[in-house]
């Protein structure tokens, strides 16, 4: 880590700084400053948080020696009332250990609450999905049927296009059958 005193400024005649070349150095210098600041706060986090660690560590540990010596005290049988203790010290543990099952059945509890939930959004975001699915296939159904409809409208009409003209010609074709049969008959 740096300090703002360790870097070394360059002697600049007065009349040789111009406006822009103060400002640049000037927000230069700014950054470098905003730097070391975030710096520092980051290492005062830091030393906080290791602080925090050993003091719990050391109650810990202090919590720890004193149970061992206390059951060194008691084994020697320095100890009155060590059985009333060792009963208040079972007691209070089985009653963290209930506490500890009663806290395990309401996270169980709100988990699978929460689970049910999530599954209940789930399915209902799929029901969603699936209809729209049915609604696009019977939309393109639809739109399949219609066209399929008005292609056979085209065809119907068509058809009945063709048949009148297959008509006509064959009416003609008798008018100069008959036309022709009379003009045989003559010759």
């Amino acid at each position: 880590m740096t300090c703002v005193c360790c870097y070394v400024v360059k002697r600049i005649d007065k009349d040789e700084v111009k406006g822009t070349t103060w400002y640049d150095e000037y927000f230069l210098l700014e950054e470098k400053i905003e730097k070391m600041q975030e710096e520092n706060e980051k290492q005062k986090r830091e030393i906080a948080r290791r602080t925090d660690r050993y003091v719990k560590n050391e109650q810990e540990y202090r919590q720890e020696i004193n149970e061992l010596e206390r059951e060194l005290r008691v084994r020697k049988g320095f100890e009155e009332n060590a059985k009333e203790t060792n009963l208040a010290m079972i007691q209070k543990v089985n009653e963290a250990i209930i506490e500890n099952i009663d806290n395990y059945e309401d996270q169980l509890r709100i988990l699978q609450d929460d689970q049910t939930k999530e599954l209940a959004r789930k399915y209902k975001s799929l029901v969603s999905r699936t209809k729209k699915s049915i609604e696009q296939e019977k939309a393109k159904s639809g739109d399949k049927a219609a066209e399929e409809a008005e292609r056979e409208n085209e065809l119907q009409h068509h058809l009945e296009l063709i048949t009148n003209i297959a008509q006509r010609t064959e009416a003609e074709n008798r008018e100069l059958g008959k036309k022709n049969g009379g003009l045989k008959s003559k010759f």
